[in-house]
């Protein structure tokens, strides 16, 4: 990428000359066609990049490029990719009408040859306004033109904090419908990636929840049996499987999805809900304790509104990811001591969410238990979370 590129007449090329210089001693890169096409090159081609990938676009004004057709679709091209425009008087129009679009922007006046320097240093005081929001325009311009004439490749898109700089635009400098079209595509695929990332840490932390329940709990041959671990496996995968359809609920989702998905929150509380109840469901199922007498019933809703309270909370209110894992956790142990006290208290109204030798073992076992479900559940958060800190924390040159 150049900082300017120059439209001019062949006829004021002494002048673009010594132009060119005076930006190249003030460490500006200049792209201008006598130097910068190759020998053999696509003119046009040519063109169309330079002024793509130039953050400023200087038209010399002077009555040859003012009739010239070349200048002309120089400057065309360059307002049609909203590239920042200072007009450079350098001779007055003899007669010709000088286009609205040139007119109407404030010209820097360069017609005394004796104020040669001074017009230079506003030239580089106007070049210094806004710079980093028009190098951010020109990056994300020429990434959205290389997106295009690659077919749109997946591989091109943003993700990420070039993203977030990219969308910073979007109320800011006015962008193409490239450029927009290149943020949107952008901001689905990385929808798409998060949700992914989402699921598959919350299916992990269910499935590691369920084998370290499992080994926790059968230390003897039992472990080892191929029942056992076929019935572990069945299990913590039907429990990650409800914790990952949960956990992709709590975010925002692509736009093919939420067309099937519901929008707003009331459904995607209810559809938490019955995916705690079925995820506790399972888990008693499998382990062939689910007599659905009404004390079974009482502590999968108990417990399924339990595991499905972190994410309601993550729905509702974004906390940030440390403290959306620790109400999982939570929420999460509170019915499963609950049960496990009321059953053995002989209250008669609910039946162990999950069978303990001892009490103690609701500490021991329950709460890395349910850590460890936490924290995959809210692993892409945490993650996030633990990036920007970092990024805040590193120290950062300029």
């Amino acid at each position: 990428m150049s900082d300017v590129f120059v439209s001019y007449s062949r006829v004021d090329k002494d002048f673009v000359r010594r132009l060119v210089i005076a930006l190249a001693d003030r460490d500006y890169d200049v792209w201008v066609d006598f130097e910068d096409i190759p020998f053999g090159a696509d003119w046009w081609e040519e063109i169309r990049s330079g002024i793509e990938s130039a953050n400023t676009v200087l038209f010399i004004i002077s009555p040859d490029s003012l009739e010239s057709e070349y200048c002309g679709l120089e400057v065309n091209y360059a307002l049609k990719n909203n590239k920042r425009l200072v007009p450079i008087l350098y001779r007055q129009p003899a007669g010709q009408t000088v286009p609205p679009h040139i007119s109407h922007i404030q010209w820097l006046d360069f017609s005394d040859p004796a104020r040669f320097d001074r017009g230079a240093s506003e030239l580089v005081e106007t070049l210094q306004t806004d710079l980093e929001a028009v190098r951010r325009h020109t990056r994300l311009l020429v990434r959205a033109r290389e997106w295009e004439n690659n077919g749109h490749s997946h591989s091109l898109l943003l993700r990420g904090e070039p993203l977030e700089e990219a969308e910073s635009l979007l109320d800011g400098l006015p962008l193409t419908d490239l450029q927009r079209e290149y943020i949107a595509a952008s901001r689905q695929a990385d929808l798409r990636r998060q949700m992914l990332d989402r699921f598959a840490w919350a299916f992990a932390g269910g499935l590691l929840t369920i084998a370290f329940w499992a080994f926790s709990t059968f230390r003897s041959d039992v472990l080892i049996t191929p029942v056992r671990i076929i019935y572990t496996i069945a299990l913590g995968q039907t429990f990650g499987l409800c914790l990952g359809a949960m956990a992709v609920l709590t975010g925002e989702l692509p736009q093919g999805l939420q067309l099937w998905l519901p929008a707003r929150a009331p459904g995607r509380v209810v559809l938490c809900l019955l995916l705690g109840v079925l995820a506790w469901g399972s888990y008693r199922w499998f382990l062939e304790n689910l007599a659905l007498t009404p004390q079974d019933l009482n502590a999968l809703l108990l417990g399924g509104a339990g595991l499905a309270g972190g994410f309601i909370v993550r729905l509702l209110l974004r906390p940030p990811g440390w403290l959306a894992a620790l109400l999982t956790a939570v929420f999460t142990f509170v019915p499963i001591i609950i049960t496990y006290d009321s059953f053995f208290a002989d209250t008669g109204g609910f039946v162990p969410l999950i069978f303990f030798d001892f009490r103690d073992q609701l500490f021991s076992i329950a709460i890395p238990m349910v850590a460890l479900l936490a924290v995959g559940a809210n692993a892409h958060a945490l993650y996030r979370q633990a990036r920007q800190f970092f990024h805040r924390m590193t120290p950062h040159e300029g």
